[in-house]
């Protein structure tokens, strides 16, 4: 039953953690909502706001049936069959919160046409290259401590080397990922040129604190292996802590990324702005 337990520890806290992030979409920002950008008008349409709230009931009942369906399995006994309802609970956490958002998106996109709002693109392209800013990257050797840091154990230990190297890589991968992942366009929601030059800084400073978290997480949690290596238990506790900690920390910029967001482009949608939804399938 440990077994159990320790299997449902690492993964259960992610329902309530997704739910958050999927009612979070109901908040407007740069003229988007659920993955379909709307006029400013239809921030306040009841239509909009009756789809967007049954949207948030949805989130939360899918939410709370996954939590009730796996208290009773943190009780299983038997590695397999726990692990077998593991996996099968974590395919329904994938699936059922998509299914609504895929639907309420159907549903603006729907309720956007009969409306009138969807833009009729000119055959045109309008394009402003002082929207995008300079490109100013962290530089590599930000990077460098935590690499070293992950390397630290194998002056007294060199017997879970591989484990140490591994660790080492992470941060070094994690630089890779943040200079050449980044979605090289500018936030551009509107003609305001400075309001887009400022949410492109946002996210780009953003999406390097997020990089640089994940790197010196990694850093401690090869020192915290280290200190565990001959405790199984309190190296288990390590990594699930290490785990919810980390998702933790890069939900936080994520939604504090969305609350500056939704701050700045409170008044746009007011005249011309940009809609690439049929670009996005689903949202």
């Amino acid at each position: 039953m440990i077994f159990s337990i320790i299997l449902w520890a690492s993964i259960i806290w992610t329902a309530p953690l997704i739910c958050y992030m999927l009612v979070n979409e109901t908040k407007f920002k740069k003229n988007i909502v659920i993955g379909v950008t709307l006029p400013y008008e239809a921030r306040e349409d009841e239509q909009v706001q009756r789809i967007l709230e049954r949207f948030k009931k949805q989130q939360i009942s899918i939410c709370i049936i996954l939590i009730v369906i796996a208290v009773p399995c943190l009780f299983v006994r038997g590695m397999t069959v726990s692990f077998t309802l593991w996996c099968t609970w974590v395919d329904l956490l994938i699936i059922l919160p998509n299914i609504p958002y895929v639907l309420c998106n159907r549903t603006l996109k729907k309720l956007k046409l009969e409306k009138g709002w969807k833009r009729e693109e000119s055959k045109g392209i309008w394009i402003d290259t002082e929207v995008i800013p300079p490109n100013r990257w962290l530089t590599p050797w930000v990077f460098l401590p935590a690499v070293l840091l992950c390397l630290l154990p194998l002056i007294w230990d060199r017997s879970f080397w591989p484990l140490y190297v591994t660790f080492a890589a992470c941060p070094a991968l994690f630089w890779l990922c943040y200079r050449y992942l980044y979605r090289n366009k500018s936030e551009t929601v509107d003609r305001n040129v400075e309001l887009s030059r400022v949410l492109t800084q946002v996210r780009r400073y953003n999406w390097g604190k997020m990089w640089l978290v994940c790197a010196y997480s990694f850093s401690a949690l090869g020192i915290g292996t280290f200190f565990t290596r001959n405790y199984p238990v309190w190296n288990i506790i390590l990594i699930i802590s290490f785990g919810f900690v980390v998702s933790v920390a890069a939900i936080r910029i994520e939604m504090n990324t969305r609350k500056v967001q939704e701050r700045l482009t409170a008044q746009s949608g007011k005249d011309w702005y940009v809609d690439d939804d049929d670009k996005w399938i689903g949202g």
